[in-house]
């Protein structure tokens, strides 16, 4: 869009008199920077200005909410492709609390003077109220505790953070803490250190880093953009983009940034804070973008936004899948790319992406607790038992992606019934027999189960009518055969991921 009001003027995204390089050679970056990573999958977007995004706490993580270029509210569901979009809004910066009931909303400095912080009931979809009284200039960022619902901080161009308990009634009496950093404040976010301690960091609008105790409203650090650079082993100061902070456990945070010059291409790391230090951490590859955002969960994954598009790093710990490997997966499968980030992020959750492969097996009991769709079906050993590929009691995630693959709705009708005759041969004897079709009716009458002579009937019958050999057995190409000529079958013998 030409003559974009959303412009940000202070962006040196253009290359400086001075070019920013890294200040040490790349077999020192790499003894540095010992994590590698880059994006599992991208969305097309733009975020000229930072707005808000929020990762869901209570659903499973796969629920985005994202403000875009202070006017609208966007809902992306990270498993899927498409989006929905929520209600149009004039907002500056927005959040939902930990248990995903109330989300508020900041605006800029309205014409009467006032900055507002609405307040929704995000299942009812309603208007709860708003605070106008605690800033005097445009609100850039709104951030709700991640295990206190009631407890959230606000962060304003007029440099001061507020602290609000929501539980209570009046503004005034919501009001806790007050923090004037005495520079306008671009984004911030909380942490605990070890003991447990609340703390909330902030990212001024001059990229300085300032962290502060929550309770006594003291300095903790200050890190200048100066020494961010210098810690991302970078040249530029100038070009310095600190992003934001996220918490990596274990009473831990980092700090991701990067630098503008050639368009944010050349340079995206985390700095992990330790002891008032910022120490070289992580180094992200294949960057399109200068960032704008991001929002981070400490077990599966990282996402940010930037100019053009939204980027999602799977692992809080290593490169777990690259762009070549997720591409291959769907094209051997009938599985979209989404559905198999989604399984992934599933299985990361057994050991948090601790030293995870795509191929290391888990026990089939840890990985059917993950899937109800497993945990609930009659037939579930014998799922488990056909497509697991070393027959050891335990699955990959590639053993994961090939069952589910053949469940797809998109998988061939053919294709499937080859592994269902595999999972209603119950004896392994290659042929279903009487006995098999025994076996599959008590299956499928669990809880109403029918006479010897009922089970007899319909096993006569089946096999008069698929037995086309006459031999007392259905082979898998017969089973194949009528399982062509029954197109409820394909319905039958799927599932959603």
């Amino acid at each position: 869009m030409s003559n974009n009001i959303f412009e940000d003027p202070q962006s040196s995204d253009e290359e400086c008199p001075v070019p920013d390089a890294d200040s040490c050679t790349g077999k020192e970056l790499t003894k540095l920077f010992q994590q590698e990573l880059s994006p599992a999958s991208e969305i097309a977007t733009s975020l000229k200005r930072t707005c808000g995004l929020h990762l869901s706490q209570s659903c499973q993580y796969d629920t985005l909410a994202v403000g875009l270029s202070r006017k609208e509210l966007q809902l992306y569901r990270v498993r899927e492709s498409d989006t929905s979009e929520g209600l149009k809004k004039t907002i500056s910066s927005c959040d939902i609390n930990h248990n995903d009931r109330v989300l508020c909303a900041s605006s800029e400095i309205q014409k009467n003077g006032d900055s507002f912080l609405l307040f929704f009931d995000v299942r009812q979809r309603s208007y709860l109220g708003c605070y106008w009284e605690c800033h005097s200039d445009d609100i850039t960022h709104v951030r709700f505790h991640p295990t206190n619902p009631d407890l959230f901080a606000s962060a304003s161009v007029d440099g001061l953070i507020n602290v609000f308990d929501i539980s209570k009634t009046t503004e005034d009496d919501a009001m806790q803490y007050c923090y004037n950093v005495e520079t306008a404040v671009d984004s911030i976010n909380w942490h605990a250190d070890p003991t447990g301690r609340d703390l909330i960091s902030c990212v001024t609008t001059t990229n300085d880093l300032h962290l502060y105790d929550v309770e006594s409203q003291d300095s903790v650090a200050l890190f200048d953009r100066e020494h961010i650079t210098k810690a991302m082993r970078r040249t530029s100061a100038i070009d310095c983009n600190v992003v934001g902070t996220h918490n990596n456990g274990s009473g831990s945070f980092f700090v991701l940034a990067g630098s503008n010059f050639n368009k944010g291409k050349d340079c995206l790391r985390t700095l992990r804070y330790d002891n008032k230090c910022l120490l070289p951490d992580r180094s992200f590859t294949n960057s399109k973008q200068i960032v704008r955002a991001s929002v981070y969960n400490e077990k599966v994954f990282l996402f940010w936004g930037g100019e053009s598009t939204f980027s999602l790093t799977m692992g809080a710990k290593t490169s777990i899948i690259t762009n070549e490997q997720l591409a291959e997966y769907a094209e051997l499968t009938y599985l979209s790319k989404s559905e198999i980030i989604f399984i992934l992020q599933k299985f990361l959750l057994l050991d948090g992406g601790h030293q995870f492969s795509l191929t290391k097996r888990f026990p089939e009991q840890d990985v059917v607790n993950l899937f109800p769709q497993l945990k609930h079906n009659p037939f579930r050993d014998r799922l488990l038992h056909v497509f697991s590929s070393k027959n050891d009691d335990r699955f990959s995630f590639e053993d994961m992606l090939d069952l589910f693959s053949v469940l797809s709705e998109k998988c061939p009708l053919a294709v499937k019934a080859t592994w269902a005759f595999q999972m209603y041969d119950f004896d392994n004897d290659n042929l279903i027999t009487k006995e098999d079709i025994l076996e599959l009716c008590d299956r499928i009458t669990k809880h109403d189960r029918l006479g010897h002579d009922e089970k007899m009937s319909i096993a006569e019958l089946l096999l008069k009518e698929i037995d086309l050999q006459n031999n007392g057995n259905i082979g898998e190409f017969e089973f194949i055969h009528a399982m062509s000529k029954m197109p409820e079958f394909r319905q039958t013998f799927s599932c959603r991921v």
